[in-house]
């Protein structure tokens, strides 16, 4: 073998071994638990015929969520929405308490708490 087929095989062990060095601190890193705060969505679902949504002027709404930190980081990515059901609603406000349980989340993850902890909703007539 020549010294440049020694020098190409050095190199190419070399790289391989930084690839599995890199596979193995991620694996590491990410494995454990976590927790994150991200933007939330706030999107009313199923508004009863003749009236319209508008939802109560936040600054911004957060969720604070837990579980292993590979889902925390692609829950990032993806974001989170909260869907609010109004079926049945009437005219009027409408308010959410614990909407943490509305939040839908990658399986895995659970939402823990949203800021603000109610949220409002108003129903108007679209005539």
């Amino acid at each position: 073998m020549t010294g440049w087929g020694k020098l190409g095989e050095k190199t190419l062990l070399r790289l391989l071994s930084m690839l599995f060095a890199a596979m193995l601190w991620l694996f590491v890193t990410l494995h454990g638990e976590g927790e994150a705060e991200i933007p939330l969505v706030i999107r009313p679902v199923n508004v009863p015929s003749g009236l319209s949504a508008r939802v109560e002027q936040l600054s911004h709404a957060t969720v604070r969520i837990s579980g292993a930190r590979i889902l925390l980081m692609r829950q990032r990515m993806l974001g989170a929405v909260a869907c609010l059901d109004l079926s049945g609603g009437a005219a009027g406000r409408i308010e959410f308490s614990s909407p943490e349980k509305y939040v839908r989340l990658e399986e895995g993850l659970r939402a823990r708490y949203v800021s603000p902890g109610r949220i409002s909703i108003f129903l108007e007539s679209t005539n």
